[in-house]
């Protein structure tokens, strides 16, 4: 996308931001300053690499093409030292907003003038229909409400049976493996597990392993460099045909799973059937078949695909920090011994949470948040006019060294209660905000604190090889050739 024209803000000194330091290096650990005599000092901070941006803004065509392979190799350094940048590419206004003010007015104080984008919608209509990855206003309000209570904290406890279950099983297979283990795939299997029985408690269909080579096989959701172009949506893209044909038997299977639970009134304790008996506080209206089955999909498809990527980035960097692996460790003995994870003790892994977030921060899952301005608006600094994209940059709002001491770096610290005073709340927001933020977030923390502390007590983890693995951002940030990590089981 071609820049039109740069912005600049200035720090809170009032002079102007300084030049991005976040990629001088690619690996290694942080340089720091000497201590002061007495002083306590910490162990170095692990960096892991990341891609290296370019210098300056590409040109169009080339911009669309590194989308295309990877869209985190499209943001240049420039970016990162400005809250927002205007541009104009294949007859379509873009709006890069980078900064947390300009996140909140956009996700919240001025949500009902940003729609889900085109671009969002194509890639994601054909997996989710109408649920609420893609549901729109009214439609949207009603089913939001509706789908509410399923993932309020009392209903997700009873959820964590299923969580702990799955670790552990999954800890069983881990263990048969001899050497380095390419631990993706595993967290695939692990986090669709949960969905499946979490969502379908009682389902008999297709196996987890078919059902995640349905979604994440040889084809993926992803835009093409066609939908990139704005090219109409029944241009034929290389594997769209196939991975259609999979999705509706997918989709008949959840037809079929809905048709069951309705005819039986089987209430096994799942998702299904809190959402079966969820009605709309405003209108007593419950979902429809047809919306139970999207929203299914939705949290099939979304609901574990970017809990298996940050599990997978989270054991990565901690495999990497040894005094964080040893305090995870410490933290999970304390809460539970020997046993099994419990709901009682989730609340007080903190340190867990705090990890989480920082594997978030660095790794973003869905880095980018993406708009349509449905009238014009006033944004402050920017007048944003209707039509325009909006693309919401979380990859540089949780690594811009105008809002993060030592960005590059891997510290969990930094999300204590105590740094984390005077953090703007737009700062970080790995689940989105506002109105629409993810239903399922407060699930995914549960669910990966669950695993982290599973793993934890069963392996110590160590880093396969010096060479260290790059994000690329397909459906979601994932390594770019695997993550294999050799995890010993603790005696």
């Amino acid at each position: 996308m071609q820049m039109l024209e740069p912005n600049t803000l200035t720090d809170e000194a009032g002079g102007p931001t300084g030049a991005c330091p976040l990629h001088s290096a690619r690996s290694g650990d942080v340089r720091r300053q000497p201590p002061e005599p007495g002083a306590v000092t910490r162990p170095p901070l692990f960096t892991p690499a990341t891609v290296t941006p370019p210098t300056r803004q590409l040109p169009p065509l080339k911009t669309l093409l590194t989308m295309h392979r990877n869209a985190l190799e499209a943001i240049d350094a420039e970016l990162f030292d400005l809250p927002f940048r205007r541009s104009r590419s294949f007859a379509k206004d873009y709006l890069a907003v980078c900064d947390p003010h300009l996140m909140e007015a956009v996700l919240l104080e001025h949500a009902d003038a940003f729609g889900r984008s085109e671009l969002q919608q194509r890639a994601f209509r054909p997996l989710a229909g109408e649920g609420l990855l893609v549901a729109e206003g009214a439609e949207w309000r009603r089913q939001r409400r509706a789908a509410a209570p399923a993932f309020r904290h009392e209903a997700l406890l009873r959820m964590v049976p299923a969580f702990a279950a799955a670790a552990e099983a999954s800890v069983t297979r881990l263990r048969r493996a001899s050497g380095p283990v390419d631990v993706e795939p595993e967290m695939r299997r692990a986090t669709l597990q949960v969905v499946m029985d979490t969502l379908l408690a009682s389902y008999d269909g297709a196996a987890p392993e078919v059902v995640a080579h349905t979604l994440f096989g040889d084809v993926v959701v992803r835009p093409t460099a066609l939908d990139l172009m704005g090219a109409p949506a029944w241009i034929p893209a290389p594997g769209r045909a196939r991975y259609r044909r999979r999705l509706l038997d997918l989709r008949k299977q959840a037809e079929e799973a809905v048709r069951r639970r309705r005819s039986t009134d089987l209430d096994s304790g799942d998702l299904l059937g809190a959402m079966l008996a969820a009605r709309d506080p405003e209108t007593g209206a419950g979902l429809t078949d047809r919306q139970l089955v999207d929203n299914i999909l939705t949290f099939i498809g979304a609901g574990h695909e970017t809990t298996a990527v940050t599990l997978t980035w989270a054991l990565y960097l901690i495999a990497n920090a040894p005094e964080v692996q040893a305090r995870l460790l410490a933290e999970a003995r304390e809460v539970f011994g020997d046993g099994p994870v419990t709901a009682e003790g989730l609340s007080r892994l903190r340190f867990h949470e705090q990890v989480l977030d920082e594997t978030m921060r660095l790794f973003t899952p869905g880095p980018f948040i993406l708009r349509t301005a449905t009238r014009d608006v006033d944004l402050g600094p920017v007048q944003v006019r209707a039509g325009t994209e909006i693309f919401c940059n979380l990859y540089i709002l949780h690594r811009s060294p105008r809002f993060w001491d030592e960005p590059a770096a891997f510290d969990p610290d930094r999300f204590s209660p105590e740094r984390s005073v005077g953090r703007h709340r737009f700062a970080f927001i790995p689940f989105g905000a506002g109105p629409r933020v993810c239903i399922g977030a407060r699930f995914a923390i549960m669910e990966v604190k669950t695993f982290l502390a599973t793993y934890l007590r069963a392996f110590a983890l160590q880093p396969a090889s010096a060479v260290q693995p790059l994000p690329r951002f397909r459906l979601t940030t994932g390594p770019d050739g695997g993550m294999p990590l050799v995890m010993r089981p603790r005696a």
